[in-house]
């Protein structure tokens, strides 16, 4: 949710490339290419988490901002976290949208607004003590998971320097992806934690792992084909900060032929069963069996000559693991089809009978 009331605004760029990045770590669902993977291995009595996120959308909120109430030394205005979450609350009742442990709400402000928060030894204020927090508020109609998420860019303390997409969200989508996976393993208070109280997340602020991309511009993950700049996540089972977790699932490579198969017409196969578990096929390459290939799910191929032929399919995952299927089929020759045979025509001979004309020495009356 983006708090954009009059007289104030957020970059042109700001609120497409977050609502894109979330698109993006939805459509990854279930891979270990990315920091979400990582918190796979964390769970409860239920079972562990899954990486299974879906983007309900993003909305904007004009509503005017209060004066004020609490005290942020790097903005104009500040508004506590009461302040924040009771705009939030009451925009998620007046739409309608669910609530509950399986919901999770991210409330971005725009530039020129700070926030506070008192965690009993006193204010914690944005940009001073944190660059954003999460928490969860409890009422009558269910608990709701939430994030709080000042503007980061050009924040010293907050910015991460770095900008792969060239949007002015870059810096807070680094600090979304921390609160994030800290809501999946730690949502209300009692999950995932050291013994200093750091979260997953804590433990790896700032630490990137191998980058790559240009100067200003680096990244170290793709998220549904974009750049990031995420920090990574502690893992229990690596001992240490990691970027992603897990293994690759091989993909399964199924085809068929559709229709007959005829020499010298084309001949029709699918592959459209094949699937990846953990992610999708990127490509479809074929052999025919006569030293032809093809791409693609749903190719035809025509064969010169009847007889047995051996087609192999090859599909490669989004993350270049392999697999084949090799079938056999069996190719028919073209019908042949005789030229019917001329009927040879039959003139009917019509025999003129002759009329004689009567001589002159006959006579008709003897």
């Amino acid at each position: 949710m983006f708090w954009e009331p009059p007289g104030y605004s957020f970059p042109s760029d700001y609120k497409a490339a977050v609502a894109k990045y979330f698109s993006g770590v939805a459509a990854d669902s279930g891979k270990h290419t990315n920091v979400y993977s990582v918190s796979r291995q964390y769970g409860d009595s239920a079972g562990a988490a899954g990486y299974s996120v879906t983007f309900s959308g993003a909305y904007t909120d004009t509503t005017d901002l209060p004066s004020s109430d609490c005290s942020d030394p790097a903005t104009s205005l500040c508004l506590s976290d009461p302040t924040l979450t009771g705009e939030l609350s009451s925009f998620i009742a007046g739409h309608g949208l669910p609530r509950g442990l399986a919901n999770q709400y991210f409330l971005f402000t725009p530039p020129g607004v700070g926030s506070c928060y008192n965690d009993g030894s006193g204010p914690q204020c944005a940009f001073d003590v944190w660059c954003a927090y999460h928490s969860w508020l409890s009422s009558g109609s269910g608990t709701t998971l939430y994030a709080i998420h000042p503007f980061a860019a050009g924040d010293q303390s907050c910015d991460t320097g770095q900008s792969p997409n060239h949007s002015s969200a870059d810096p807070t989508l680094n600090l979304v992806s921390h609160e994030h996976n800290e809501i999946i393993t730690d949502p209300v208070g009692d999950g995932w934690y050291d013994d200093v109280g750091n979260e997953n997340g804590d433990k790896c602020a700032w630490t990137w792992g191998a980058l790559f991309g240009a100067v200003d511009a680096a990244y170290n993950q793709l998220i549904a084909g974009t750049p990031y700049l995420l920090q990574q996540e502690w893992s229990n089972n690596d001992g240490g900060c990691v970027t992603s977790y897990g293994t690759n699932l091989t993909p399964v490579a199924l085809f068929q032929r559709v229709g007959t198969a005829v020499a010298k017409t084309p001949v029709h196969f699918t592959a459209g069963s094949s699937h990846d578990p953990d992610g999708t096929i990127a490509s479809y390459s074929w052999r025919f069996g006569d030293g032809t290939t093809g791409k693609g799910v749903t190719p035809a191929h025509t064969y010169a000559a009847r007889g047995t032929y051996q087609v192999q399919l090859k599909v490669t995952d989004d993350e270049g693991g392999t697999a084949t299927r090799t079938l056999g089929i069996v190719v028919q020759p073209r019908p042949s089809h005789r030229r019917p045979a001329h009927k040879k025509k039959h003139r009917r001979k019509h025999r003129r009978k002759k009329h004689h004309r009567p001589s002159a020495a006959s006579s008709l009356y003897g």
